[in-house]
């Protein structure tokens, strides 16, 4: 999903519950693997592999969208408050900047919620995707030391030819 269809789609709170649902399904993958991640002893190097790529998509997709909401969360907060200061301004009164600040952070509170989310979420497959990665070299290292290689096929060791033997 581009940056401009999220925006879109955090413009409104229909917009927000919409895009929130769309990415159920993602949210709902990084739980199981977080359940299958947790307590597990996963040896298996196909399925850490398969984990590791479906987390890292999922990252991608989460990481996007949380990314993109810090943005119009920022960009909101910065508007309401000049807004905000304009009118004191106009009106002839003193611009307060930290209750301004306050104002425009409760008005960004839906934004910040749904950033929030996916940001944990992505947070979430990233710590996965590590696991998985450090794993998959620890294993990698264990075959070398074993001269392991990468079917693991430990090579044959030379047999000693009966020439030169007296």
């Amino acid at each position: 999903m581009l940056p401009g269809e999220i925006k879109e789609l955090l413009k409104t709170d229909e917009g927000r519950d919409k895009l929130y649902k769309m990415h159920i399904p993602t949210f709902e993958l990084v739980d199981k693997y977080a359940d299958e991640l947790e307590g597990k002893d996963l040896l298996d190097e196909y399925q850490l592999k398969d984990t590791q790529q479906k987390l890292t998509g999922a990252y991608m997709k989460l990481y996007i969208v949380s990314d993109t909401a810090d943005t119009v969360k920022t960009n909101a907060e910065l508007d309401f408050f000049d807004r905000e200061a304009e009118k004191l301004r106009e009106a002839g009164k003193k611009v307060t900047v930290s209750d301004i600040t306050m104002q425009a952070r409760a008005h960004s509170r839906d934004l910040r919620t749904i950033r929030n989310t996916f940001l944990r979420y992505s947070v979430a497959c990233e710590k996965g995707i590590v696991t998985c990665q450090s794993i998959l070299k620890k294993q990698t290292n264990e075959k070398s030391f074993k001269g392991v290689d990468h079917t693991g096929e430990a090579p044959e060791e030379p047999k000693p030819s009966a020439e030169g033997w007296d």
